[in-house]
């Protein structure tokens, strides 16, 4: 973990916030507008970044620049703000979502409505030159799938899960499946699989899916999940337990028990037993 960091309550509770990559920065947003910044690694207190025109209830990393969502304007305002804390785009009828997704592939950002029923999955792409906003679009089912976070791109920016387990393809937002029932964390994977994180009792279940989303592994671990985050070659597995968090390195393996049987022949062969079984 970083050292503790100093929050001013100079403009109120911090409503939202987000790291940019890019930037090498840690944004809060403010209820009075504000949006403030901390450089990671080297600062501790906060300072001013840019201003915008009602209480800050969503930021997003988007590449070169942040998206900020505020509760001004029809609905709500989406801004984009440069690396100077410039507004370089800003549009109203937009939404607010609990969570955001950065696609490098593509520049879009996805979204959710969450303050409008039924709730869909929702893009728009910011171009990374001007910093102003291009394609827009949304699932053409509006009611027809659970929409909940956590939402997750894959790195080819070609697919994108979300809470519910629920996986859409990047042309049109097609629902492309389910990759089995509701997660807390996922984590795409470099070669196109996917780890899940999920509640298993008042323990943690982790279970690694190839690009053909096949089980490969499963694995447990003590306490309650919060988070998964990649960490070199390595991940670093985040519970909750007793009010305290922990951290656990989790490193995929092929054959977690190392008794000469893959993890992926075993789920197959319990796969089969069971059916055998129902039938």
């Amino acid at each position: 973990f970083l050292p503790a960091l100093a929050l001013s309550r100079e403009h109120g509770e911090v409503t939202s916030w987000t790291y940019s990559p890019a930037h090498e920065k840690l944004y809060l947003g403010h209820g009075d507008g504000v949006i403030t910044s901390i450089r990671v690694g080297t600062e501790t207190v906060e300072r001013q970044f840019a201003q915008v025109a009602a209480g800050v209830y969503g930021l997003a990393d988007a590449g070169n620049y942040v998206l900020a969502q505020d509760s001004s304007g029809a609905w709500a305002t989406h801004s984009v703000i440069n690396a100077s804390g410039l507004i370089t785009d800003s549009a109203e009828w937009n939404r607010y979502s609990s969570a955001y997704a950065w696609s490098v592939q593509d520049s879009r950002v996805y979204f959710f409505r969450d303050d409008t029923s039924p709730n869909d999955l929702h893009f728009e792409t910011i171009d990374q030159s001007s910093g102003r906003f291009g394609e827009r679009g949304e699932t053409p089912y509006h009611g027809s799938y659970n929409i909940s976070a956590p939402l997750r791109v894959s790195a080819d920016g070609s697919r994108i899960v979300l809470g519910s387990g629920d996986l859409y393809g990047h042309d049109g937002l097609l629902w492309q499946g389910n990759v089995g029932g509701s997660l807390t964390d996922a984590l795409w994977t470099t070669d196109g699989g996917l780890l899940i994180l999920k509640s298993n009792g008042a323990n943690t279940a982790l279970v690694r899916r190839d690009m053909q989303f096949k089980t490969v592994e499963q694995r447990a671990f003590d306490g309650t999940p919060v988070a998964i985050v990649s960490n070199g070659s390595a991940y670093k597995i985040i519970t909750r337990s007793d009010q305290r968090l922990f951290t656990v390195i989790y490193q995929p393996s092929d054959d977690t028990d190392a008794d000469g049987i893959s993890d992926a022949a075993i789920v197959a062969g319990a796969d089969l037993f069971a059916a055998i079984e129902l039938g």
